[in-house]
């Protein structure tokens, strides 16, 4: 697909600020915020990193530029890049950001959603209109915390670096505690029956983020009542979206039947696109504080490995996968001792086609996750079977060594993503047998051609692995 001349235009301006922030100045400057109301998705996601790098070289930069910036978070199609524009602003310049709040007619629950750290920047002030979204996100967290509110909290933005080991706040939960054993088999999975979206109970709203609107429902099936994660597109489908959308539930719909790739109960186009799965209980991988027990982390990354394998023999990719991706269910009916460690199951399925962007990111994908073909694909490629091997392989770093493989936030992540290796797990971790550096830094390679040919391949490397050191 040809690039649009927005996204030519931002993308070289973003390479400038990869390679040489000195240059920026205020003719780049506008020029980006004015990109940032582009009709062109890429375009607005490139000026939006640009942004976030040429303020860290030179944070004065938005000094002139407050009420374009206003302007940009009021446009109706600038808004979420705008707010993430501003959110990257926050960790050199609050002051500038509180006076962009200020003036724009800021969407309070857009802004929680996409930009937790202006929360964290705030949240001891009682000024401002920053500190009405801290109270509101104070009690939303109380309120609807799920899974994909954590993603956003936890993971997307970083208002608490949940890698960080001296992190202060502890994410586990009581449903996520660990056993000392693979359970004999998942959780059983809700019955599937068909249902109209109107047959749904909605119990409560999760927080959603982007075009996704999520919330916590239930249904009735055989005499029971089950709860399920109920997930729809906010805008209305066109015509030739239509058919579409449907290809890509019904993909979704058929990875589901894997028993590590979360059930889906039912989908359907009207009112506009929406997916009806089964509701993780457990929590996700991004809950889990430190490093996971070499044994629990091996038999993960299998069952996760094994769910992408079967979608790959089916031409799917699934283009998402992070730690706020893999959920937990509980297993039920074991005895009080000796308990099953919790069932992981691989969620959001097909969330770049779907929505039909390109760029993971785009959705809040967390950076440090991306594939590098995710942020330069002119570079390194479009997104592919190749990309879940990256992935995996950070999710596999992420749980052997309890933090992400890089460690900037923000528009830095960009450059050490595409341009760094990072550092060998056995180094970060004591637990982590050398052995699995080579294997890691393999799927983490910026190169497809580096990567493993598939996922198969990374499989039989790390069951040799697991041998060798006897888990």
């Amino acid at each position: 697909m040809d690039r649009s001349s927005d996204t030519r235009t931002a993308e070289e301006l973003l390479a400038d600020a990869i390679n040489r922030p000195e240059s920026y100045g205020q003719p780049e400057t506008r020029r980006l915020i004015r990109l940032l109301r582009s009709r062109d998705p890429k375009a607005r996601l490139s000026a939006s990193w640009a942004i976030g790098l040429a303020v860290e070289h030179n944070p004065a930069l938005v000094d002139s530029n407050i009420r374009r910036l206003a302007r940009s978070v009021e446009s109706e199609i600038a808004e979420t890049d705008a707010i993430r524009t501003i959110a990257y602003i926050a960790e050199h310049r609050p002051d500038v950001v509180e006076k962009v709040l200020s003036l724009a007619n800021v969407d309070r629950e857009q802004a929680v959603e996409l930009a937790p750290q202006i929360v964290r920047i705030y949240r001891d002030t009682d000024r401002g209109p920053a500190s009405v979204v801290g109270d509101h996100q104070s009690q939303l967290g109380r309120k609807h915390m799920s899974h994909r509110a954590e993603e956003t909290a936890n993971e997307s933005d970083d208002e608490v670096d949940p890698d960080d080991p001296d992190d202060p706040k502890d994410r586990s939960r009581s449903v996520a505690a660990t056993g000392d054993r693979p359970p004999k088999s998942p959780p059983e999975p809700p019955p599937p029956r068909s249902l109209r979206y109107s047959e749904f109970v909605v119990e409560g709203p999760m927080l959603s983020q982007g075009p996704i609107e999520a919330m916590k429902a239930k249904y009735q099936a055989e005499g029971r009542q089950y709860p399920v994660t109920l997930k729809r597109l906010r805008n209305r489908l066109s015509p030739t979206d239509t058919r579409r959308i449907a290809e890509e539930l019904s993909d979704w719909d058929s990875v589901g039947t894997h028993p590590a790739a979360v059930s889906v109960v039912g989908w359907g186009i009207a009112p506009g696109g929406w997916i009806a799965h089964q509701y993780i209980d457990g929590g996700t991988v991004a809950d889990r504080r430190g490093p996971v027990p070499p044994r629990e982390a091996y038999w993960i990354v299998e069952r996760v490995s094994d769910a992408l394998r079967y979608a790959h023999g089916q031409g799917l990719v699934h283009g998402c996968l992070s730690p706020s991706s893999v959920g937990f269910g509980v297993s039920f009916g074991v005895s009080k001792t000796g308990d099953p460690w919790n069932y992981p199951f691989v969620m959001d399925w097909g969330c770049l086609r779907l929505y039909d962007v390109d760029v993971a990111t785009a959705i809040g994908h967390p950076v440090k996750y991306a594939a590098p073909e995710q942020i330069a694909p002119d570079r390194f490629g479009r997104v592919d079977a190749l990309t879940d091997v990256y992935q995996l392989g950070a999710l596999a770093y992420r749980l052997f060594t309890g933090r992400a493989p890089y460690q900037s936030t923000g528009p830095t992540a960009v450059t050490e993503v595409i341009g760094r290796q990072p550092p060998p797990p056995s180094g970060v971790h004591h637990a982590v047998p050398e052995a699995l550096d080579p294997i890691l830094q393999t799927c983490l390679a910026s190169s497809k051609l580096d990567r493993y040919e598939t996922v198969e391949a990374f499989r039989r490397e790390l069951a040799a692995v697991r041998s060798e050191v006897g888990l």
